[in-house]
């Protein structure tokens, strides 16, 4: 259990660096075939995008020691971007859906993620580098406004050493449009299948020194499955004051309402019949929030270069949220403060730049769950069953939770410019995560009775998990616009409240990755990256299933993620892009010997089997995207986008597979000064595919995907 520090075993190093060996002739093919190619090519300095989250200060993505994706507002408008996932779903190594439409993405980096029932776990999730993401690694999505988003930057991989625990499968950092650099009224309107609208007014003004924007969007839609309406309602306001020529102070508020109606996975025969029915069972799902968020921030440069940046936050979010047996009706205020200074200086008579910071994260939840007050009875049967409930409406309290989830750590960074367009980053980080949860319980649902039971029980858990988690990596330009680097990070990746409290035993993730990487740009706007990466993780938490459907979590002794990714775009001409992806994902599990929980004669009994050797589910081995962009300065413009998810295993015994699917989007649209006039299109061939396909004790569940979908659209900028 917890308490001690961490320490990465010099046996999994040696492991991983022999094991990457086997993939560097791939990187070296790679560099002889760019080399011809880059021979003439002159200063590309001014096309490398600047990234702030990979190294927490601002670097040229081409500089930096990680593989970091930046999604432009170009290629944001591309998508239709209801949801984050949307608008990254086409990156190498990134796999994007959504399960029931709206903001609810599921979104997993390199297998992190996976196992997310809902929201997103085990990345690090940020908007304007402020977390939104819990103590114990949670992320609710639907107070993000993809209409508000400027850029996305995504880092792959584990970055515990700036980002502390939970940032175990990689970070995305969400920014949104600057009050300095957005100017006057602009309105976007759109209605597409379903009854699907949105509406978005924004407003950006100045009055002295002081900057702001204000902006309200509106989204809903009727769906194409049953009982799947959503609708939201999003106010933003953001400001930034210049107090002096080396000091500003920010302030970002927002608020969101969210009514999202949830159909539930269907059988196979169900999807195959008809994949927009509701499911069967438990019909009266959903998830209605609201969550309010404050931001300030505070720089300030001093003599010498030193900078200082202050970050305080705090989010309150609440929610009714019907669930299979219960209803969860509570919230939770979620705050922060980060301190880091930035001191540029020399060592050893070579450029240095030293990052320090301090953070510190509180989760105060109180919430309760209730029963269903109107359950469908059957005489016959003396039980309750199927479509279980009439109504959304709370019976007696179920149970009655208090926790307190606290994160605090502390990090260091040393950047050296060792030579001639070579930079060496080191960092060093060490976290404490605390859980004090308290949980009383009053009834349970009891599958043998096949209703609720009057229980008496009270679940305290105190724990407190502390490591240290280092990083090294180095960038070197082989070239004007090229650069190879390699790093070696780690990850440390605490299990989540509802984790603990199926498995008091349950353990924290750790993970050592060793990557390398090539990446390039042209001055005619070509772009390359080629990645491999070797990922060792220890007791990676995993999500599993009894014999009665309820969840329950458990460790796996040690698994292991490496892979290829390949990303490049090529100008054919000035009006014309053509661009590919590739991501190779070999995931198995190395050593794991599966708990399976089942109630013969309703006693339990627990047996182990051996996965050992097994591929890990729900990831494609291959997955590939392509697209072809056609864009004038004043005009017209499109895009036709291809994402294709190989076939994957759909359980840990690697019985059954999930085909995969092929989806195509486009878009077109006119451009004229001001002036946006476009019509997408999303899975233009109708294809009929699920989002996801899992398996627990044979039963195979189906999420459905979006069938053909249209949408036109207008944006003014006044």
């Amino acid at each position: 259990m917890g308490g001690s520090p961490g320490r990465p075993d010099i046996t999994r190093i040696l492991k991983g660096v022999l094991i990457l060996m086997k993939y560097i002739f791939l990187i070296i093919g790679f560099v002889l075939m760019a080399l011809p190619v880059c021979a003439e090519q002159v200063d590309t300095a001014e096309l490398d995008e600047v990234s702030v989250t990979a190294t927490k200060v601002p670097r040229k993505t081409s500089e930096v020691s990680a593989s970091v994706d930046v999604v432009t507002k170009e290629e944001i408008e591309q998508s239709k971007a209801w949801n984050v996932g949307e608008a990254i779903g086409s990156l190498p190594g990134v796999l994007a859906e959504s399960k029931n439409g709206a903001y609810d993405s599921h979104i997993v980096i390199r297998g992190a993620g996976a196992k997310a029932a809902y929201g997103v776990r085990e990345i690090m999730i940020m908007v304007d580098g402020v977390p939104v993401t819990d103590p114990d690694s949670f992320t609710r999505l639907d107070m993000v406004d993809t209409s508000d988003i400027e850029r996305i930057e995504v880092v792959k991989g584990p970055n515990s050493t700036l980002y502390g625990a939970n940032a175990a499968g990689g970070v995305i950092n969400i920014i949104t449009r600057n009050p300095m650099e957005t100017q006057g009224l602009s309105i976007k309107l759109s209605h597409g299948s379903f009854n699907s609208e949105e509406s978005h007014v924004q407003y950006g003004g100045s009055k002295g020194d002081l900057y702001y924007i204000l902006s309200g969007t509106r989204r809903s839609t009727d769906s194409w499955r049953e009982h799947n309406r959503f609708d939201s309602e999003q106010l933003n306001a953001r400001f930034n004051y210049i107090i002096d020529d080396k000091s500003d102070l920010n302030l970002s508020l927002s608020y969101t309402e969210s009514d999202l109606e949830l159909p539930g996975n269907l059988t196979k025969a169900e999807f195959d019949e008809d994949p927009t029915q509701q499911t069967s069972e438990w019909v009266n799902t959903g998830r209605y929030s609201t969550n309010k968020r404050l931001a300030l921030g505070y720089n300030r440069e001093f003599s010498g270069g030193n900078e200082l940046i202050t970050k305080a936050y705090v989010q309150d979010w609440y929610h009714y949220h019907p669930v299979p047996y219960g209803i969860n009706d509570g919230g939770a205020v979620v705050s922060g403060l980060e301190l880091q200074l930035n001191m540029p200086s020399t060592l050893m008579g070579k450029k240095s730049l030293m990052s320090v910071g301090i953070s510190g994260q509180r989760d105060d939840r109180d919430s309760e769950k209730y029963t269903y007050r109107d359950t469908t009875w059957n005489s016959f049967a003396g039980r309750v069953t199927a479509p279980y409930t009439s109504s959304d409406e709370k019976g007696e309290l179920m149970e009655a939770d208090s926790n307190i989830v606290d994160k605090y750590g502390v990090f260091v960074q040393e950047s050296l410019w060792i030579g001639e367009g070579t930079i060496l980053d080191i960092g060093l980080r060490q976290d404490v995560v605390d859980f004090d949860l308290h949980t009383e319980k009053f009834y349970e649902w009891d599958y043998a009775i096949g209703n609720y039971a009057a229980i008496s029980e009270v679940i305290d858990i105190e724990e407190s998990w502390k490591r240290m988690s280092p990083r090294i990596g180095i960038n070197h330009a082989l070239k004007e616009g090229m650069h190879v680097y390699g790093s070696v990070s780690t990850g440390f990746q605490t299990p989540t409240q509802g984790e603990l409290e199926t498995n008091l035993l349950l353990d924290p993730q750790t993970a050592v990755n060793y990557e390398i990487g090539l990446k390039g740009n042209s001055e005619a706007g070509h772009r390359y990256e080629a990645v491999v990466f070797y990922t060792d993780i220890e007791d990676e938490v995993l999500k599993l299933m009894d014999s009665n459907g309820d969840t329950f979590y458990d460790n796996a002794g040690q698994t292991v993620h490496k892979g290829l990714e390949l990303n490049g775009v090529y100008r054919a001409t000035d009006t014309i892009s053509l661009g590919a992806g590739y991501a190779y994902s070999d995931f198995y599990f190395d050593e794991y010997m599966e708990m399976s929980k089942s109630y013969p004669m309703g006693v339990l009994t627990i047996t182990t089997i051996d996965r050992s050797g097994n591929k890990i589910p729900l990831i494609p081995e291959h997955k590939y995207t392509a697209f072809v962009d056609y864009r004038r300065p004043e005009g017209f413009y499109g895009r036709l986008m291809s994402n294709t998810w190989g076939e994957y295993y759909v359980d840990t015994a690697n019985s059954e597979k999930y085909e995969g699917f092929t989806v195509v989007n486009a878009k077109v649209g006119y451009k004229q000064k001001n002036t946006d006039l476009y019509l997408q299109a999303g899975n233009i061939f109708d294809r009929k595919y699920a989002a996801e396909v899992s398996s627990s004790y044979g039963n195979i569940t189906y999420s459905p995907a979006a069938p053909l979908t249209v949408t036109v659209g207008l944006s003014v900028q006044i």
